[in-house]
């Protein structure tokens, strides 16, 4: 016996083939695009997602993060190119003292795609069965600025405004005898 023959033929080379570029190149262009698909998808259907109850239990998380008190829905509706509607909204003091609670707030009118393109126009709201419970503090806070608003930095304190109109408020509020409470002027309504 040859102890040439007994060894295992020569291989040209060792080490396996390293993918090509070109290859590489495909690869990351399909996990692109699909990266791209995955997230056009989220965003189409975030209005839907918002509007399922895990979906709302964290936009109200985040939204609470933002304020002192605490805002809850029973329900929430959003869309993109239909109106948005509230059922069951009710917004609470730090302290648990309920400030305002309604039946349902519909806006048919404002979108989320008015609201990506930084409109203001909020159309036709109806708030049905509004309780508004408003309660001006010694501090010169209200209710609604404590459930609403975080405290910022101290400021100096103003002179007091001498003059006999009004400056327009933040909020805007009003009363109505009916159950239903529309806002048709885009100027606000004075507390």
């Amino acid at each position: 016996m040859n102890a040439e023959s007994t060894l295992p033929a020569n291989t040209s080379s060792s080490v396996p083939n390293a993918p090509r570029p070109r290859r590489r190149l495909r690869r990351w262009l399909i996990t692109i695009g699909i990266v791209v698909v995955l997230l056009g998808l989220l965003v189409a259907l975030a209005p839907t997602l918002v509007s399922t109850g895990p979906g709302t239990r964290l936009a109200l998380f985040i939204a609470n993060g933002y304020i002192p008190g605490k805002v809850d829905v029973a329900e929430l509706s959003v869309g993109w190119f239909s109106g948005t509607s509230v059922d069951g909204l009710t917004i609470v003091e730090p302290d648990g003292r309920l400030v305002i609670s309604t039946t349902s707030v519909a806006m048919p009118d404002f979108t989320l795609v008015k609201a990506a393109k930084g409109s203001s126009e909020y159309g036709t709201i109806t708030v049905t069965r509004p309780e508004v419970t408003y309660e001006q503090y010694a501090d010169g806070t209200n209710s609604i600025t404590r459930a609403l608003v975080k405290p910022g930095p101290e400021k100096p304190a103003k002179p007091p405004n001498r003059s006999l109109r009004s400056e327009p408020s933040w909020c805007s509020l009003a009363a109505r005898s009916s159950s239903s409470l529309r806002r048709r002027s885009l100027s606000p309504w004075r507390i």
